[in-house]
């Protein structure tokens, strides 16, 4: 298109759109004497609006935040002010934010897609330094697999392996290894001649500026990508979010972090996060200690405040199915904490085990919370005895006889002494010990209980 001019403005802050525009008219020759003391955005506009434009495209690249120009949200100063119009022209913006994009058309987005396997492995082909570097195809796929076919990350890793030198699966290895390997991985910053220079190329660095955007302006949206970050970061049912006082605030704040890319929709009962985008979050994280703190405990909490109780209620077992990975994750990573909270957490996975017969599973939960109990609030309480009556049920279910008798005569000697004849506690607990008594064939003290 030879008689078509072509424009870009990098909208990454305010100096160098308006740099952008002092060149765009220098090329066009529209600064006069007269024109000295008129704003260069608004001379550009008028320009490219009128008639002796001729045709043009304008690109205005890295619109993240539209109000570059004022602290407030003023129309005036927002960046579609400065947007010239003209059935001669056609203006490209590029944004990773969906509520700016519906700010600046209402019918004209297109919203870019996961790259595919075939254009990811090219890219990465064309940006490592030597394609000799590539290694088998299926560590390969791997690597994009494990990068979810993000550019900027697959363009950080080719960058790592070529400098440092490593092979894939080396810098693969490094990826899955531990929170601090991924993390360095991450914000390590490498040259992009593609990309504005005052910018960060570390693919960490460049979501934590928009996950501390996200904090300023939305909190809820960011408590929400706190939570989550605790979390599988695969199938995480909207049921399982953390309430907020207005549903309103909740649908702005899914929205906020769909925009962003953040979150994927899956229905209008489920979403996926990103895996780099939940690690990444995770470095945010580590650079503000107490938000970190707090978030995993309220992500605790909560967890043990929704997980259903499958032994109450049998029709929970599908919901605690849904949020079963979710709650193994929290509950893993809070191990041998003193919170009360994960050890209920504990106790509710232990009843879904048993509910779905995976014993051994629910031995381990069980054997945790009985621990946790017996050393914070004494052997005789009524909560240890509780989940010692617990753990009983399921050694004597899995066969382990001796040790469910040895912890029934126990219960069944304290209650004895402390509860009624007819308490449903002691009663239950001397049945236990009478059917434990029978299946290892001591009939007479099964009969006499």
């Amino acid at each position: 298109h030879p008689q078509c001019s072509v424009f870009w403005v990098s909208a990454v802050s305010a100096a160098t759109f308006t740099q952008d525009c002092s060149s765009i008219a220098r090329e066009l020759s529209i600064l006069s004497e007269k024109e000295k003391d008129k704003d260069v955005k608004d001379l550009v506009k008028e320009y490219l609006s009128g008639g002796r434009a001729g045709r043009w495209l304008l690109i205005i690249d890295n619109v993240d935040d539209a109000n570059i120009f004022s602290l407030s949200p003023d129309q005036s100063k927002h960046v579609a002010h400065f947007l010239p119009a003209s059935p001669n022209g056609q203006v490209l913006c590029t944004t990773r934010t969906r509520h700016i994009a519906t700010d600046l058309t209402r019918n004209g987005i297109i919203q870019l897609n996961q790259m595919s396997k075939e254009d990811s492995l090219d890219f990465l082909r064309n940006s490592l330094s030597e394609e000799k570097l590539l290694c088998s195809a299926s560590i390969t796929d791997e690597l994009l697999t494990e990068l979810e076919f993000i550019p900027l990350a697959i363009a950080q890793a080719a960058a790592y392996i070529t400098k440092n030198p490593v092979s894939i699966s080396e810098y693969l290895e490094l990826l899955r290894n531990t929170h601090e390997d991924m993390s360095e991985l991450m914000s390590a910053e490498f040259t992009d001649l593609t990309r504005p220079q005052s910018t960060s190329n570390a693919i960490a660095n460049t979501w934590i500026l928009s996950f501390e955007k996200i904090r300023q302006t939305d909190q809820t949206a960011a408590d929400l990508l706190a939570f989550v970050s605790y979390v599988e970061p695969k199938a995480i049912p909207r049921s399982m979010l953390p309430p907020v006082p207005m549903k309103t605030r909740l649908v702005s704040a899914i929205g906020t972090l769909l925009g962003y890319a953040f979150f994927t929709k899956r229905d209008d009962n489920m979403y996926d996060m990103h895996r780099l985008v939940q690690k990444a979050t995770k470095i945010w994280l580590d650079k503000h200690p107490l938000v970190k703190e707090e978030a995993r405990k309220k992500a605790v909490k909560h967890l043990a405040d929704v997980f259903p109780d499958a032994q109450d209620i049998y029709d929970n077992m599908p919901m605690c199915r849904e949020y079963l990975p979710h709650a193994l994750k929290i509950a893993q990573s809070a191990q041998g904490e003193d919170l009360a909270s994960h050890y209920t957490l504990c106790k509710l996975l232990g009843r879904f085990f048993m509910c779905d017969g995976r014993l051994r599973e629910c031995i381990y939960w069980y054997e945790q919370v009985f621990k946790w109990r017996k050393e914070n609030s004494g052997e005789d309480d009524a909560a240890t005895l509780d989940s010692e009556y617990d753990l009983g049920s399921a050694y004597r279910r899995d066969g382990r006889i001796g040790e469910a008798i040895e912890l029934f005569e126990r219960i069944v000697a304290i209650r004895s002494k402390m509860l009624r004849e007819d308490h449903s506690d002691r009663l239950s607990s001397q049945h236990e010990l009478a059917s434990a008594y029978l299946e290892d064939g001591r009939i007479g003290e099964a009969i006499e209980l």
